[in-house]
């Protein structure tokens, strides 16, 4: 982990070993892929642009590369039912908290 978060990620060695929770640390792990996102996105124009030359048909910058950024995020429907949950999980917490 101290590889990559340190050189890929270009994190500072003292910010990875003092200053941060694991918990942190594996969420910059995980969002890493999405560092150089705006290099990616160039190559896949470059592509689209190169394709598209050759090709009668329409392209789309997504049918030359996909990457995890172009899905769409799912809807998340909320009920009722979990309204009142999280309302009674924060005031259980509340209630710890300030007594």
């Amino acid at each position: 982990m101290y590889r990559i978060l340190c050189v890929e990620g270009q994190m500072a060695p003292e910010t990875l070993l003092e200053k941060i929770r694991p918990s942190e640390a594996m969420e910059h792990v995980s969002l890493l892929n999405y560092s150089d996102r705006e290099g990616w996105e160039q190559a896949r124009m470059i592509s689209l642009v190169m394709a598209q030359i050759n090709s009668k048909n329409t392209i789309t910058p997504q049918s030359i590369m996909k990457f995890p950024w172009d899905e769409q995020p799912q809807k998340v429907e909320v009920t009722a039912e979990d309204i009142k949950r999280l309302k009674e999980q924060a005031e259980t917490i509340a209630k710890r908290l300030y007594g």
